[in-house]
C-alpha cells in the first residue's frame, strides 16, 4: 500500500485506460478497513503524498482519485485524527480555491470529500462550510451540466439535511431552487428541483417530511409529470411514489381529482399506477381506505383505457368492471374423474401412428 500511495502523484497523464485510477483507488480504499490504517498514513506522511497530487500540473485524474481516497480516510477508524491533521496544510485552501473546479472529475471529488467529512461535523468542518458559501455552492452543483456532479450535491445536501435537519441557509436555497415559475425553467433546474425532492424524501426525518411537503405541494409537482422531456416526467414519477407514502386518504383523493382533470392520459395512467403501488405501504391510511381507493383508481384507471382505445364502446365498460363472483370461482375447480384420466393414459395405436404421419405429410 505505501508504495502505491507514493506513486500516486507520479501516474503518468498518457495513461488511456480511464479505469486505471479508480482500480487503484478500490486498492487503497480497502488498507482503510484496517484498524490501524490511520495511525499507518501518518507514520507514512500520507498528507503530504496527497498534497502534491493537488499541484496545478497535476492530472485531474490523479487529483480527483486522491480528494476522494482522503475523504474515505476520515470514515476509518480514527479519522478525525487525519481531519485535524489536514488542517494545518495546504490542503484545506485547496478545497476553498478548487469548489468551482473547471473539471467535473474534481468537482464529484470535491463533494465526496465535503461529504465524507460532514461525519465529523465539528467546528472547523462549520468553517470550512461557510468559507465555500455552501448554500450557493450546492445550488450551482445541483444545476450543473454533470449528472454525476448533481448526483454527489444531493448526497451532500441529504447529509447536511441529516446532520442539521432543518438548516435555515439550505432551507432558503432549496425554496429558492423552486420558486421560479415552471414555465421559465430550463431542463437542468428542473432536474435540479426534483433530484432535491427526491433526496430530501428519502431522509425518513420528520421534520424534513414536512418541509418537502410543503414545498414540494401538489400543484407544484404536478406540471413535471406532464413535461415533455420524458425524463422529467420519469423522475416526477419517482417523487410522486415517495409522497404517496405519507399522504393522507383526503390527499390521494384530491390527487386523483387533479389527475381526472388531465387529458394527457397515458401520463396520468402512469400517475395512477404509482399511486396504487404506493397505496399498501402508506403509513397514513388504513388498510380497508387504502383497499376502497385503490378500485377507485383502478375503475377510473378501466373508464381512461377505454376512452384511449377507440376500437372499444362505451357500453363495454361495465363487462370490464364485473366483479368475479364466488361461483364463477367454485366452476372453475371441476375435478378431473378416473375416466378421464383412464381416456388420457389410453396407447396409441399403430393405426394412430399411420394416420398422424398421413396427415403430416399432406
Amino acid at each position: 500500500m505505501r508504495g502505491v500511495l507514493e506513486q500516486l502523484p507520479h501516474m503518468s497523464g498518457q495513461i488511456v485506460d480511464g479505469t486505471r485510477h479508480e482500480k487503484v483507488l478500490s486498492y487503497m480504499r480497502l488498507f482503510l478497513a484496517s484498524d490501524a490504517a490511520v495511525e499507518q498514513l501518518m507514520s507514512w506522511n500520507a498528507l503530504r503524498t496527497l498534497a502534491e497530487c493537488l499541484q496545478p500540473q497535476s492530472d485531474m485524474r490523479v487529483t480527483a482519485t486522491a480528494v476522494r481516497f482522503l475523504g474515505d480516510a476520515f470514515r476509518a477508524r480514527s479519522g478525525k485524527v487525519l481531519w485535524t491533521a489536514v488542517h494545518a496544510t495546504q490542503i484545506v485552501e485547496w478545497i476553498v480555491d478548487n469548489a468551482d473546479s473547471p473539471h467535473a472529475l474534481v468537482r464529484v471529488a470535491w463533494l465526496h470529500f465535503m461529504c465524507q467529512a460532514s461525519y465529523i461535523n465539528d467546528h472547523a468542518y462549520a468553517e470550512l462550510l461557510d468559507r465555500v458559501d455552501y448554500p450557493r455552492l450546492l445550488l450551482r452543483r445541483l444545476l450543473d451540466s454533470s449528472y454525476f456532479v448533481v448526483a454527489s450535491a444531493c448526497m451532500l445536501l441529504g447529509r447536511l439535511f441529516h446532520v442539521n435537519t432543518i438548516d435555515p441557509k439550505l432551507s432558503a436555497l432549496i425554496e429558492q431552487l423552486v420558486a421560479r415559475p415552471f414555465a421559465l425553467q430550463t431542463s437542468a433546474r428542473k432536474a435540479a428541483v426534483l433530484a432535491t425532492a427526491q433526496t430530501l424524501l428519502l431522509l425518513k426525518n420528520k421534520d424534513v417530511q414536512v418541509f418537502v411537503h410543503r414545498v414540494f405541494a401538489q400543484p407544484v409537482l404536478e406540471p413535471y409529470l406532464y413535461d415533455v422531456d420524458r425524463l422529467v416526467r420519469d423522475r416526477a414519477l419517482d417523487v410522486l411514489e415517495l409522497v404517496v407514502l405519507d399522504v393522507d386518504a383526503m390527499g390521494v383523493r384530491e390527487l386523483v381529482a387533479a389527475l381526472a382533470r388531465r387529458v394527457d392520459g397515458c401520463v396520468v395512467l402512469r400517475c395512477l399506477a404509482a399511486v396504487v403501488k404506493q397505496l399498501p405501504r402508506n403509513r397514513c391510511i388504513e388498510g380497508g381506505e387504502a383497499r376502497r381507493l385503490g378500485l377507485m383508481i383502478a375503475n377510473m384507471g378501466v373508464s381512461l383505457l377505454l376512452s384511449i382505445h377507440p376500437a372499444v364502446d362505451g357500453s363495454d365498460v361495465d363487462t370490464i368492471q364485473m366483479q368475479i363472483t364466488s361461483s364463477d370461482v367454485d366452476s372453475t375447480e371441476a375435478q378431473i374423474t378416473s375416466s378421464g384420466v383412464d381416456s388420457i393414459q389410453t396407447p396409441i395405436t399403430s393405426s394412430d401412428v399411420d394416420t398422424i404421419q398421413t396427415q403430416v405429410a399432406k
